[in-house]
């Protein structure tokens, strides 16, 4: 535990040096460092928890611990089954907030904070959840110029927030006063070391013999990695890829504190047995993975697979080991958060624009 809590921490501090450098946007900084924090901050509380405890039951106490954070990760896996996905991904992307969930209509009056809360439980039942799922209200409270709701789904407790004026739901909050003002650099993402990065038995988009290959290691859960593949990675696919200029590689790298992203990437290799690794590459990145391994198979029925062979390759795992190497191919090359790329061994940094990747692939094609 304390040498994951270290990993994290250091983790921590790359995001952090990302930030600084221009790398990534302040939203999204904010994004990946509360995941991290927050899985930092239920580690710190268990250690102190275990060490305050007699030494003769010190053993004993971390086994409980361990199942606790068990059974509560499979319960948070039932609950995220449940949840519709094009809500908790799409209108992310658009409000530009954490996990801003909706906008309620200009039907949905203004009133007491009861009657918001009522409201709002409403909108998530009618929306949000599954037909045999059902949010109930415990609480409601003022926090700041919000109203924050605590609810029960299927036994696990969660907290949405709301405005005052009963218009925007959220489903957590950010302290923008924990953000740190970047300063002004001209410091690049990219890389004139070359690295020498295998594309293993990895699934080849494009012309075998292009002159120019693209690795990319991702993670189908990184709200970065959507932001490349929404904004880039088409106009990478239509100028160069699509006329035989580049041959591209998608190498798998999910990240611990994403909880679908390492099926999302089975998903994609059991697929890819049927010869559409990039028909479900698209779709997971299209349409989400919050729906989990259930959101996987209703996927892969879309995409005209053999389902009964798909289901029994993502539920025994067949792929699971293909993953950890993708994963430790990329450790080894260097590969510390996602998206992370190498055009012919030169390393590209973050979800950065068409232009960075352009400059580097026309210098290669004119060597």
């Amino acid at each position: 535990m304390k040498e994951r809590l270290e990993k994290l921490k250091l983790e921590k501090d790359r995001l952090k040096t990302r930030f600084l450098n221009e790398e990534i946007l302040s939203n999204e900084y904010n994004t990946e460092k509360e995941e991290i924090e927050k899985e930092i901050k239920e580690l710190e509380y268990k250690i102190k928890e275990i060490n305050s405890n007699n030494i003769n039951f010190h053993k004993e106490i971390q086994k409980k611990e361990g199942d606790k954070m068990e059974e509560k990760k499979y319960k948070h896996k039932i609950i995220s089954k449940k949840i519709k996905k094009d809500y908790w991904m799409y209108l992310t992307l658009i409000m530009g907030l954490l996990l801003i969930t909706s906008i309620f209509s200009n039907s949905f009056s203004f009133g007491s904070s009861s009657k918001i809360a009522e409201k709002t439980v409403d909108f998530i039942n009618n929306n949000l959840l599954q037909p045999d799922t059902q949010a109930k209200l415990i609480s409601v409270n003022k926090e700041g110029n919000l109203y924050k709701l605590n609810i029960d789904i299927s036994g696990e407790q969660m907290e949405v927030y709301v405005s005052k004026d009963g218009k925007l739901l959220f489903t957590n909050a950010i302290n923008l006063g924990d953000i740190i003002s970047a300063p002004i650099t001209t410091n690049t993402p990219t890389s004139n070391n070359v690295v020498d990065v295998s594309i293993d038995d990895d699934e080849i988009k494009g012309d075998i013999n292009a002159p120019v290959t693209i690795i990319e290691f991702s993670d189908y859960e990184c709200p970065f990695c959507v932001r490349f593949y929404s904004q880039t990675f088409k106009q990478i696919d239509d100028t160069y890829i699509k006329t035989g200029k580049v041959r591209f590689v998608y190498r798998d790298f999910p990240l611990s504190f994403h909880n679908n992203a390492q099926k999302a990437a089975e998903a994609a290799e059991c697929a890819g047995e049927q010869g559409k690794y990039y028909e479900m590459h698209n779709k997971l990145f299209e349409e989400g993975v919050l729906g989990g391994v259930t959101s996987f198979k209703k996927y892969a029925e879309d995409l005209g697979l053999n389902t009964a062979e798909f289901n029994s390759c993502l539920d025994t795992g067949k792929f699971e080991q293909e993953i950890q190497k993708d994963i430790q191919d990329g450790a080894s090359a260097g590969v510390s958060g996602t998206p992370a790329f190498f055009i012919n061994g030169r390393e590209i940094s973050g979800a950065q624009p068409f232009g960075v990747f352009q400059q580097i692939i026309e210098g290669e094609l004119s060597k």
